[in-house]
């Protein structure tokens, strides 16, 4: 099937269209982004939940053969995240103890940067459950997704490497 080529009358009309909308953008006093950003995000998008604790680039070299990155190089990622805001809960030293109700909801892709959120939910004589997600920004600065979300259950530790209690808060 022959499509035919619009006349250059029209060609011309479709160019001069794009080139007045690409110039208004350049000329526009407010910048045109094609994604939100964290400053602006409307608040009926979700949003992360805790504070952010770690932030990382998933590398070539955390990735399966598929192309995305290795489920457990995120878990690790959350652990670590997770244990920052242990150990600012705890005042000590916190080995992890379990993982509860981890669910994988996204999948992360080489160049995503990897954004953790953690907050302390619920503490024990000498334990913390922390909720943790991970979320991601596509490409480095793109759509914000949530790719997984779990609760992490650590002990605190003395000097000793025996459980200790946890300070008042």
């Amino acid at each position: 099937m022959h499509v035919p080529t619009p006349p250059l009358a029209a060609q011309g009309v479709a160019r001069t269209i794009i080139q007045s909308f690409s110039i208004n953008l350049l000329l526009s006093p407010t910048r045109y982004y094609p994604f939100p950003t964290v400053t602006d995000t409307p608040k009926s998008l979700p949003q992360p939940r805790g504070e952010l604790t770690l932030r990382t680039l998933a590398m070539p070299a955390d990735a399966n053969p598929a192309g995305d990155i290795f489920g457990g190089w995120v878990m690790s990622q959350m652990d670590i995240g997770s244990a920052l805001c242990a150990v600012d809960r705890a005042q000590s030293r916190v080995v992890t103890a379990a993982v509860d109700g981890m669910s994988f909801i996204a999948p992360v892709y080489i160049g995503d940067v990897l954004c953790v959120y953690a907050e302390v939910v619920k503490t024990g004589r000498t334990s913390l459950h922390v909720h943790v997600e991970a979320w991601v920004l596509r490409n480095r600065q793109g759509e914000r997704v949530q790719v997984t979300q779990g609760i992490f259950i650590f002990v605190a530790l003395d000097d000793e490497g025996k459980p200790r209690e946890l300070p008042a808060s």
